[in-house]
């Protein structure tokens, strides 16, 4: 039987909405199982499900950087792996831009023998600066992306996506606009408020963190800010002066709530 197969990465949640979102859509509209296939943290990327000759997939992804976060790379050119199964493109951006993450998405996807059908790039709040894109994907959001599901044509595909699939990564910039380095810049916790209850752990996607020192954290850090959020006692935060800086520049000029981009 026919399945739609999500693979989805979101250490915020949010780009999980938005995949749901369509997902729960195309699964009223076709008559079709959902199965999901998380593969944001080390114990669910172990339990990840294979795609079969008919079955429909989702690939859902934030920006990082202007493309799909590069520590996740050879998890999905080894298991986002087809023959002709159609895709439908998901990328969530914190109001400032998508850049060449579609375009690298479709090539990712088309190198592993399937073929994109569909392509969205959705606002959703800014990991970093949560005041960009606060609460979207909202109800409006949502709307929009039902209605793309409404209008994805499965017996074609799409040819032309915005962006350059082997462009380089974007630059933050600091304020002053010179570039913002804060690539080794490690998460600090605060002893005093720190229970060593564990969330960060479970919810790393690289397991910077372990449960034998919860204070501590290691390379590599993807600035995806899962502990930060998920720390119950709020103990968490980057202090990085460069880091600082990069926020503060995006906060002062990318409060333009920008528009969702939707290619069938």
């Amino acid at each position: 039987m026919k399945q739609i197969k999500v693979f989805c990465f979101s250490p915020c949640g949010k780009t999980a909405v938005a995949a749901d979102t369509i997902a729960l859509r195309l699964s009223s509209r076709l008559g079709m199982d959902v199965v999901w296939s998380d593969y944001t943290t080390p114990s669910l990327r172990s339990q990840i499900v294979g795609i079969e000759k008919d079955d429909i997939v989702i690939w859902a992804s934030p920006v990082y950087a202007g493309k799909t976060p590069n520590v996740m790379l050879p998890f999905v050119k080894e298991h986002l792996r087809g023959k002709g199964n159609p895709v439908v493109l998901l990328a969530t951006f914190g109001n400032r831009s998508f850049d060449n993450t579609l375009a690298e998405m479709s090539s990712l996807v088309r190198n592993g023998g399937m073929n994109p059908v569909a392509a969205a790039a959705v606002v959703a709040e800014h990991a970093f600066v949560p005041e960009l894109g606060f609460c979207r994907p909202s109800a409006d959001d949502k709307r929009e992306l039902e209605m793309f599901a409404d209008a994805i044509d499965f017996g074609s595909g799409i040819n032309i996506v915005p962006g350059v699939a082997d462009a380089p990564y974007y630059q933050p910039l600091k304020e002053d606009g010179t570039p913002a380095k804060f690539l080794k810049a490690l998460p600090v916790v605060d002893d005093s408020k720190c229970t060593a209850c564990g969330k960060c752990v479970t919810v790393c996607p690289v397991g910077s963190v372990s449960l034998e020192n919860v204070a501590v954290f290691s390379s590599p850090c993807i600035k995806c800010m899962a502990c930060v959020k998920n720390c119950p006692e709020a103990a968490i935060s980057i202090n990085d002066a460069d880091f600082k800086s990069h926020r503060r520049m995006l906060l002062s000029s990318m409060s333009d709530a920008k528009e969702n981009v939707f290619i069938v």
